[in-house]
């Protein structure tokens, strides 16, 4: 049966939903979507020209809900389809799922709920990283009290959770007016998130501590590879933004920001050999901690001691020793 049309209520969610082909995995999302307890959503597909068989699946769950909408266009990419979907969304919030995770029962109810406490700009929930399908079968209500903290862009931009990632997010539509994803960057989200927090400097938003969001990994997998070249282009970036802002804060946030990516393009150039751009970004690295203000010490360490940086990789994410010999072992044959 379709569902009832709720477009002319002020809370509708609109649903951002990229697809490229995850077959195996499109359809658990979906129907983590459609059959979610607040129903008052557009779902908005866009089939970035998978080859699989997505957009028959797409088609299929189209036909049976009115809510979902699926646009199909030439592949560009991740950014690029959520762009398209950011040009139809009519709803006052929005939200972002990717194709191969999926949400909890009340993940919206719950995230709206919070939302309309105090108007906040955007609400974060936590997430698992998981490969198991059954992560968030639970009631939320016998989770207890949990967690809830305000944030200010600041404290936005000072949390993993909150700042590296658009999904686990409730957006107002408003503040994200003029604001795309950009379609050259690799890491796509991190970008976004600094314009989101750069162009609203009276944002308010909140983090409630429960896990209502299924990213899903594959089992035994390694440390993820980012493009090294992409993560020090974004350090570059925040190094500009850094020099533009007139918050003290914030602009101390934007060099921490530049560092952090700063500290691990070097390493991953270092790894390869590569000692020329491995420069740069030690350059870039100097640069930003003199303009520090706050935390300039302990970050200084790590510039000036790149052991000390991969001591600390290693701590945090033991499989990385096995990813350096893979990427020491590719480097050689490549030679």
């Amino acid at each position: 049966m379709k569902q009832k049309d709720n477009k002319q209520s002020n809370d509708l969610i609109s649903v951002i939903i990229p697809v490229y082909n995850v077959q195996d995995y499109l359809p658990r999302c979906l129907e983590s979507v459609i059959n979610n307890s607040y129903d008052n959503l557009e779902i908005i597909c866009i089939n970035d020209g998978s080859t699989d068989g997505c957009l028959e699946i797409l088609k299929s769950f189209e036909k049976k809900d009115s809510r979902i909408r699926v646009i199909s266009k030439e592949n560009g990419g991740l950014s690029s389809a959520r762009n398209e979907g950011l040009k139809h969304c009519t709803g006052r919030l929005v939200a972002f799922i990717d194709s191969d995770d999926w949400i909890h029962k009340d993940y919206f109810k719950v995230l709206l709920e919070y939302q309309k406490k105090n108007d906040y700009d955007v609400v974060v929930c936590n997430y698992v990283r998981t490969s198991d399908d059954n992560a968030l079968d639970y009631d939320v209500t016998e989770r207890g009290c949990y967690e809830e903290k305000i944030l200010d862009r600041g404290e936005y931009m000072s949390a993993h959770v909150t700042k590296s990632y658009v999904w686990a997010k409730l957006y107002k539509r408003e503040c994200l007016e003029g604001l795309f994803f950009d379609e050259q960057e690799k890491i796509e989200d991190d970008w976004f998130n600094l314009q989101f927090a750069s162009r609203n400097p009276d944002m308010r938003g909140c983090f409630i501590d429960i896990p209502l969001y299924g990213y899903y990994i594959r089992e035994n997998s390694l440390v993820t590879y980012l493009d090294r070249f992409c993560i020090l282009k974004l350090a570059q970036k925040c190094f500009r933004y850094a020099g533009m802002e007139t918050d003290a804060g914030m602009r101390n946030i934007f060099y921490l920001e530049c560092i952090k990516r700063g500290l691990s393009s070097r390493y991953e150039f270092a790894l390869r050999g590569d000692r020329a751009n491995a420069k740069v970004c030690h350059e870039l690295l100097k640069k930003s901690v003199a303009c520090m203000k706050k935390g300039k010490m302990k970050y200084a360490v790590l510039v000036y001691l790149p052991m000390s940086y991969k001591m600390f990789r290693i701590i945090d994410d033991p499989t990385i020793l096995e990813y350096e010999k893979k990427v020491r072992e590719d480097t050689k044959k490549n030679k």
